[in-house]
């Protein structure tokens, strides 16, 4: 399958369309696919935004941010009881990454970047829903609760942190009086 068979699946998968996203995860090629479309919309929104840094950075960042994104998005989902592979989440999402190619546009890219945003957090759930066989509930704990336990935890360190300033503080207190 060439590249672009590859793009014509994700347009499809993008529509909410099972068809699109089952071809993705059929295709052989979609993982190297789905890089070198990421880095494309790396540089897009690089562009877009008018930064010159994020022509490096953004790519990179895009890469890391999927490989980490699926792995925990893959972890989650088996707990769930989900039936896909971390490659197939992986190649769906990395070629999703389409979507923000739209934010190539100087100065309008911002505002584009987060619209696509918004519009992959609903399609994250589909992409979930259909790699993993999960419903609809599931599939959108699998998005949240890992966010969730990572604010409960930074807010369980700030908490001990505080608390052990306030305790020091006033320990000092104590023994200057």
């Amino acid at each position: 399958m060439s590249y672009t068979d590859s793009l014509q699946d994700t347009l499809q998968a993008l529509q909410f369309e099972e068809d699109g996203v089952r071809a993705l995860q059929n295709n052989g090629d979609a993982v190297t696919y789905g890089i070198i479309t990421a880095i494309i919309a790396g540089l897009a929104t690089a562009i877009g935004t008018l930064n010159p840094l994020g022509i490096i950075t953004n790519p990179i960042s895009y890469l890391i941010g999927l490989a980490i994104g699926s792995g925990i998005t893959h972890l989650f989902a088996k707990l769930f009881g989900g039936q896909g592979s971390y490659r197939d989440i992986f190649a769906v999402m990395s070629n999703a990454t389409l979507a923000y190619w739209v934010a190539v546009i100087p100065v309008l890219g911002w505002f584009l970047s987060i619209l696509v945003g918004l519009y992959m957090i609903a399609f994250s759930v589909y992409a979930i829903m259909t790699v993993y066989d999960l419903s609809v509930v599931k599939s959108i704990l699998v998005l949240i609760l890992p966010g969730i336990l990572v604010a409960i935890v930074i807010g369980a360190l700030l908490f001990l942190f505080v608390g052990s300033l306030v305790g020091s503080l006033g320990l000092g207190l104590l023994s200057a009086a």
